[in-house]
């Protein structure tokens, strides 16, 4: 505590001290009148009891802490003291005075036959009284003296100038023996005054002056014990202060001074506290020698340390002194390792000395390691007695010591030597230990040695750290084996780790064989069993072994659970990439799926915040096994159940990852997961595209789409390259889930317009997502994919309104005829696919749309449909309704208005019709005309018929020929609807192929 704290403690203690005192004054002084007296003296007792320690705390700490302080500043009080001094001496005087008065009162003899007053009795009983105002006068006293500083000085010259006056007077006269020794003491004491008043004033040279004229050394031999050891201890507190001041080479005349004398007095194997004054101060000339930091001095500190140890081995200062000189020289380590090891050697065999020993030998070993671990193990062999119960302690303490500097310490040696120098410890140990080590001592020891052999696999020398893992297991070390069961496991389950490295089957299953039920049953345990069975499967894999280890896996319910399946579903994904595999044979078909499914309900109970990255990794696995088996089971014709089977575990796994996604999402540190994503619909694409390849469009192609669309919906990326990449990806899974939907829906069901509907509302989306950005070719063509399934959606529906709607507002607001035709020619190409049967409405429903398409579109010039496209229109439509009595005349119109599109159409163009198109076309129309006259001639013979009726086996054109016939008697003429067509099929002809037409015509007459 500094001065102005004590300045501040000490002024609001007199405070408090003066307020109490002025109010026991007032009660004093009116005892005598008061009506209940005996209650105000104890009140004023109760005071004194709380006041008294306080005053006496408070001189105290002035006499013991403040005096010291004052000494060496040049203010001796602080204003705050002086201050209230003049206070303290009014209320101190007041109640001395009080206390006089009421004491002369208490002492009057009463009237005659009157009762002593009961105040009276009781003040005289209060001692106390006078014993506090005696106190608080002295403290007063104590604190005016040091106010004065001149009367100080003037007091001490006083005191000296009489002093040596009276030492010249004794010194020109003769004494008598005793009179001469207590002269020559006196004097002494004197002069070690003056020397502590020098150095008290920082001047060293007088205080070694007054050192020097008392001569202690030479009248040592004359004085008093008691007195020279009183003056040695004078001599090394001044020797320890200089040295805290860091003045050494003052230190050290000092302490040298109180040596020679306290040698010179021979007490050293007195044990007493003489004796222990004379080892500290052998033990601060050392201290000093060091810091004087010289050649001379250092040789003077070995000399030093060499004069303790032979004295004194009880001392662990001697060792600390011995490795701190060794420092201070920067001396090699074999000399070093020599020094320490001698000092050491002489130091005794208490425990309380090997315990101080060790501490300071496993400080030391982070410079040497090899020099401490030596002298440890010197002591450890020589110095313990192993028969000897108390030693048991020191006995673990060394033994964890000497473990911890070779595995920790030991920088420079291998782990070969480190396991050579650990082996002889632990041989030594065990051969000279009568008792068993503590379950902690033993624990420690064990994880010490089982740490090394983790860091050795962690650097992959695996038979190294085997070697390590079997140092565990030495009987010093596995003397309570119920109690470490656990710690063994462990150790167990690493030894288990480094066979596989090291392919040793035969160690692995003898490891196996010594584990525990407990062990054997633990996740990582299993997991290692699972993966010795795929490395050691032989020519084919026992799927109850695998079931066996797998279930007994999913029966746990704790994070490392999780960690272990996912583990052994990444495993079982690297041997199938490996060779090892054999393609033709199933691969765990049933062990595999339960794990998963364990491992995937885990997740959804137990919390795997902590394993969200082994998580992903085997869910990654998960669709690359199963992905691989339905591939596989596609080339092997897998009936459809078992690859039903493996695209629901892949989905299993996609939705696990999506809530892993999107708990990341919503997380404070969001992980970029895009690659995941990636990879994740990029694995369920292909597998959904495989089964497209493959003419599978039910269930399956449904669930592996439909995972691909919400795993790239999660997508997010700033880069508009891959954004656009991502966006074509999910227009193709869209396009390719409508094509699984629409051949389920043809497989029949119910709901056929809801589902249509649901198809058309993705695709509409395909194809506005598109139409709002730059166009490639492959975007065009998913787009006509996205209409194509539109259209068909719309005439399943039967929704020819809404069809012709679309080709109006082509017409209307089409901004590019080439796309707009090629929107038609898809919609041309699906009404043609889609005939509908026996239904007149959705038939004229048809017809109408077809109408629009020619009549507005495909022969208006404005919208400059390409002659190729309207060819194959009519190819379609020739092709699909030759037959539809109904449609002929608009046919007919439809390929007369072609035909004059046709003759302006350049020969040498890329839009010319090939000769044989032109041929084909001739042809039917030909034909077509033929059949119909032939047709009309059939129907008018039957009209001559005696018993005119119609026979039901005729078809239905038939009858509508006969009606027709009736009712215009001009078409009932012999080919009078099927002029018009062999007409048109002439003008069509081109020139050069009129021999064919014949052909056709003879052929078909």
């Amino acid at each position: 505590m500094q001065a102005p704290e004590i300045s501040l403690k000490v002024v609001s203690t007199l405070t408090e001290l003066i307020a109490s005192c002025e109010t026991n004054i007032k009660i004093l002084s009116g005892i005598s009148e008061s009506d209940d007296a005996t209650f105000d003296l104890a009140c004023i007792q109760n005071r004194l009891n709380s006041l008294i320690p306080m005053l006496e705390s408070t001189e105290k700490v002035i006499r013991m802490e403040y005096l010291p302080l004052l000494s060496k500043s040049k203010e001796k009080l602080s204003p705050s003291i002086k201050k209230i001094l003049p206070s303290l001496e009014e209320v101190s005087l007041n109640f001395w005075n009080a206390l006089n008065i009421k004491q002369k009162e208490s002492e009057e003899p009463e009237e005659d036959g009157s009762t002593v007053k009961t105040w009276k009795l009781e003040f005289k009983k209060m001692m106390s009284l006078k014993y506090f105002v005696s106190l608080l006068l002295s403290l007063f006293a104590l604190l005016n003296f040091l106010n004065d500083k001149v009367k100080i000085r003037k007091t001490g010259k006083q005191v000296k100038k009489y002093v040596e006056s009276l030492c010249a007077y004794y010194d020109n006269n003769k004494l008598g023996k005793e009179e001469k020794n207590k002269y020559e003491t006196l004097k002494v004491e004197f002069l070690i005054m003056d020397m502590q008043s020098s150095l008290l004033s920082k001047n060293i040279s007088m205080a070694k002056f007054y050192e020097h004229k008392a001569n202690i050394l030479d009248r040592c031999s004359a004085m008093k014990p008691g007195n020279v050891f009183s003056i040695c201890r004078t001599l090394y507190n001044e020797g320890l202060r200089l040295y805290k001041e860091e003045q050494y080479h003052d230190s050290h005349y000092f302490l040298q001074k109180c040596y020679l004398i306290l040698e010179k007095m021979d007490t050293f194997k007195d044990p007493s506290v003489e004796s222990e004054i004379k080892v500290s101060t052998l033990i601060m000339l050392s201290k000093c020698c060091m810091k004087m930091n010289s050649k001379e001095s250092f040789t003077e500190a070995s000399k030093l340390l060499k004069l303790l140890q032979l004295n004194e081995n009880e001392k662990i200062e001697t060792l600390q002194l011995q490795i701190e000189l060794i420092d201070y020289q920067k001396l090699a380590n074999n000399d070093a390792e020599d020094l320490i090891m001698k000092t050491v050697i002489k130091i005794c065999s208490k425990t309380e000395i090997l315990k101080q020993v060790m501490v300071v030998l496993n400080a030391y070993s982070s410079k040497c390691p090899t020099t401490a671990k030596n002298c440890l193990f010197y002591v450890f062999t020589n110095k313990i007695d192993f028969e000897n119960p108390k030693f048991r302690e020191v006995i673990e303490s060394y033994l964890i010591s000497l473990i911890w500097i070779i595995t920790s310490q030991l920088k420079t040696e291998n782990s070969s030597e480190k396991l050579n120098a650990v082996k002889t410890i632990l041989e030594v140990g065990n051969r000279k230990l009568r008792f068993e080590l503590s379950i902690d001592s033993a624990n420690c020891l064990v994880i010490m040695l089982w740490s090394m052999g983790r860091k050795n696999m962690k650097e992959e020398n695996y038979q190294e750290a085997m070697s390590w893992f079997e140092c565990c297991f030495v009987s010093l070390l596995n003397r309570s084996k119920e109690s470490q069961q656990d710690t063994i496991g462990k150790i167990q389950r690493s030894i288990l780790h480094c066979c596989l490295k090291m392919h040793d089957t035969g160690t692995f299953e003898n490891t196996l064989r010594d584990m525990n039920d407990l062990s054997r049953k633990n996740p990582i345990t299993l997991y290692y069993r699972f993966v010795n069975m795929l490395e050691n499967h032989g020519t084919e894999i026992d799927d109850d072994t695998a079931h066996e280890i797998l279930t007994a896996l999913s029966r746990c319910n704790d994070l490392k659970t999780i960690n272990m399946l996912a583990l052994c579903v990444v495993e079982s994904k690297n041997y199938l990439d490996s060779n090892c595999h054999d393609r033709d044979k199933p691969f765990l078909d049933e062990p595999l799926k339960h794990a998963v499914s364990k491992l995937l309900n885990k997740c959804n109970n137990i919390d795997t915040k902590n394993s969200e990255y082994l998580v992903l990794v085997a869910m990654r696995a998960s669709v690359y096994i199963f992905g691989k088996r339905l591939e596989n089971g596609l080339k092997k014709d897998e009936t459809e159940k078992m690859s039903l089977e493996n695209v629901e575990m892949i989905e299993k796994s996609v939705d696990q990852f999506l809530c892993y996604a999107k708990v990341n999402r919503e997380g404070s540190h969001i992980k970029d997961i895009n690659n995941d994503i990636e990879w994740f619909s990029s694995t369920c694409f292909n597998c959904g595209l495989l089964l497209l390849e493959n003419n599978i469009f039910d269930t399956r192609g449904v669930k592996l789409f439909e995972a691909t669309i919400r795993l790239i919906e999660l997508f997010n990326e700033s880069d508009d390259k891959n954004n656009d990449r991502f966006l074509k990806w999910k227009c193709k899974s869209i396009i390719f889930l409508s094509f699984c939907e629409r051949e389920q829906i043809r497989q029949g069901g119910n709901n056929v317009k809801q589902k249509w509907n649901a198809i058309r509302v993705m695709n509409q989306q395909v194809v506005e997502q598109i139409s709002l950005i730059h166009k490639d070719n492959d975007y065009k063509d998913i787009m006509l994919q996205g209409l194509y399934l539109i259209n068909e959606s719309l005439i399943n529906c039967n929704e020819w309104t809404s069809l012709i709607k679309r080709i109006k507002d082509m017409n209307e607001y089409g901004k590019n005829h080439t796309e707009d035709n090629q929107q038609i020619d898809a919609m041309v190409e699906n009404i043609f696919n889609w005939i509908p049967d026996g239904d007149a409405e959705q038939r004229g429903g048809m017809i109408r749309v077809i109408e629009t398409i020619f009549a507005e579109r495909g022969f208006k010039n404005e919208f400059a449909v390409r002659t190729r496209m309207l060819f194959r229109w009519l190819h379609l439509m020739l092709t699909k309704m030759t037959e539809n009595v109904a449609f002929e005349d608009q046919q007919l119109c439809y390929i007369r208005m072609f035909r004059d599109i046709l003759a302006e159409t350049p020969t040498d163009g890329a839009d010319r019709l090939k000769d044989y198109e032109i041929e084909w076309l001739a042809g039917v129309c030909w034909n077509k005309g033929i059949e119909t006259i032939l047709r009309c001639k059939a129907a008018i013979e039957a009209a001559d018929v005696e018993d005119v009726g119609m026979d039901d086996s005729y078809a239905d054109e038939d009858k509508e020929f006969f009606i027709a016939a009736v009712a215009d008697p001009a078409n009932s003429m012999l080919g009078g609807k099927g002029l018009p067509w062999c007409e048109i099929a002439i003008e069509i002809t081109v020139p050069g192929s009129c021999n064919a037409l014949e052909c056709r015509t003879c052929s078909r007459s």
